[in-house]
């Protein structure tokens, strides 16, 4: 049998490897859950700087499509010509005829 002073020994030597256990795992626990949080960091940090420079991309796209929209309005325009005083009215006659009916009118 065990003395009384054995027991308290092993006891205490018990305690202080869980004590000791109980520090190590808290230590690694702490250190894998740094390394998973900068992983994750680094991660979305490079997918947030690919989606910026996409849509940098195409913010640049969308602004030289409507520059070319522009563009095209205007040289659709240009070579329109303005009747004052002329109604706008659909109808099946084309402009020549509709033209030569309102120059009819007027002498």
């Amino acid at each position: 049998m065990l003395n009384q002073d054995t027991t308290t020994n092993m006891d205490k030597q018990i305690k202080d490897f869980w004590k000791t256990m109980k520090e190590e795992m808290a230590a690694q626990t702490r250190e894998i859950t740094e390394t998973v949080t900068k992983n994750v960091s680094e991660s979305i940090n490079e997918k947030s700087t690919a989606l910026v420079e996409e849509n940098k991309n195409l913010k640049t796209e969308v602004k030289i499509l409507h520059e070319k929209i522009k563009q095209m309005e205007e040289h659709r325009r240009k070579n329109n010509i303005v009747f004052i005083g002329v109604k706008e009215v659909q109808h099946n006659e084309s402009l020549v005829e509709s033209t030569i009916k309102l120059l009819e009118k007027k002498t």
